[in-house]
């Protein structure tokens, strides 16, 4: 059988503006988002699964070109909290 992979979301930082002085349209002008998940890998065949290993990600407003993050593959929750933050 095939390794599954199981995203589970662990916490959600909203970082303050590094330099609220820098304008919006620069990252050091807004939050940014620091992003926990724990990932789990699973076999049921595989008796050394599963696997569990945390992962964190650092989300800015831009993007290094500029452009807005996108963040629509991650939790609902982040998705909701970085349109609040980012808005």
């Amino acid at each position: 059988m095939a390794i599954a992979k199981t995203r589970n979301l662990r916490n959600v930082i909203v970082n303050p503006a590094v330099n609220g002085a820098a304008g919006d349209d620069h990252n050091d002008g807004n939050p940014s988002l620091g992003v926990g998940y724990i990932d789990v890998f699973d076999d049921p065949d595989d008796d050394d699964l599963p696997q569990s290993f945390d992962r964190q990600v650092v989300f800015y407003r831009y993007d290094s070109e500029g452009n807005a993050t996108n963040v629509e593959n991650e939790d609902p929750l982040v998705i909701s909290i970085a349109a609040a933050i980012w808005s």
